[in-house]
């Protein structure tokens, strides 16, 4: 992996993140990127003389992401670290970020802190999976790298995953030392004998799956959670497939739900 998008707003959550995105980049000194973006109207408020201090403001958190990426080095960080400070609205800033710097990953939290500190609520982490096309890995507060891990994968058997995304399954099994499951929402039984399950294993994922689980009849986010209590350091993983602004706009995207439940990890990859 050779580079982490890290967006942070200096919560207790981004910080959970960033605990994250430091342990995976040290396993290939991946060069790390710390984000934080200002919104267009942070630092203003009713009075007119606010206006006179706003370059003070931002000046301000500059200096908080210098002293960040300070204590990163400090700490032994073994790849380069760099900072991206922007004024700009969240969700698009950490897209274009994203692309700007060609990352491998972007690493954030899912919920966090709210007013002129910033905002990463789920509509944010909702905001940001609707637009971007790279993998994407929700930190939740109570979220720690485990020395191992169950990394469980919603499918439908139809969705091809990305080349991107197959690397980094395949970087969670073998430095991460995550096993990987399928878990598919098994429906009508008659379109179920239609499903080849084993060649589409095979050409999408390899010999990476250590497990297939069908759990029957429920909405996919109702089922991965329920899964998710059968296993030790789960982290839910799902595989958005692309989609216009139309579709976006009337679209159940399963991926974005799960970013409004605050208490489960998510990587969300991408299609073919």
């Amino acid at each position: 992996m050779k580079s982490i998008l890290l967006p942070t707003d200096f919560s207790e959550t981004a910080a959970k993140a960033l605990e994250v995105a430091t342990a995976i980049g040290n396993i290939e000194s991946s060069e790390l990127i710390l984000m934080h973006t200002s919104l267009p109207t942070e630092g203003v408020n009713s009075n007119v003389y606010a206006a006179i201090y706003v370059h003070e403001y931002l000046e301000t958190k500059r200096r908080n992401l210098n002293q960040l990426s300070d204590k990163v080095k400090a700490m032994g960080y073994k790849g380069t670290v760099k900072t991206d400070n922007r004024v700009d609205f969240t969700s698009p800033a950490i897209v274009n970020a994203s692309e700007e710097f060609d990352v491998d990953m972007v690493v954030m939290g899912s919920t966090g802190s709210s007013g002129l500190t910033g905002i990463f609520l789920g509509s944010i982490a909702g905001g940001v999976l609707s637009r971007i096309e790279k993998p994407l890995f929700l930190i939740t507060r109570d979220f720690t790298l485990p020395e191992e891990g169950n990394l469980l994968i919603g499918t439908d058997f139809k969705t091809e995953i990305s080349d991107s995304g197959r690397e980094i399954l395949k970087f969670f099994k073998e430095k991460l030392n995550f096993k990987l499951h399928l878990v598919h929402i098994s429906g009508d039984e008659a379109e179920e004998e239609l499903i080849n399950k084993d060649p589409f294993i095979i050409h999408n994922f390899g010999d990476l799956i250590d497990t297939s689980v069908d759990v029957p009849g429920f909405k996919v986010e109702r089922a991965l959670m329920m899964i998710k209590e059968r296993y030790h350091n789960a982290v839910l993983c799902t595989i958005a497939r692309k989609k216009n602004w139309f579709g976006n706009l009337f679209s159940h995207s399963v991926s974005k739900s799960l970013t409004h439940y605050s208490d489960i990890p998510l990587l969300c990859l991408h299609a073919k």
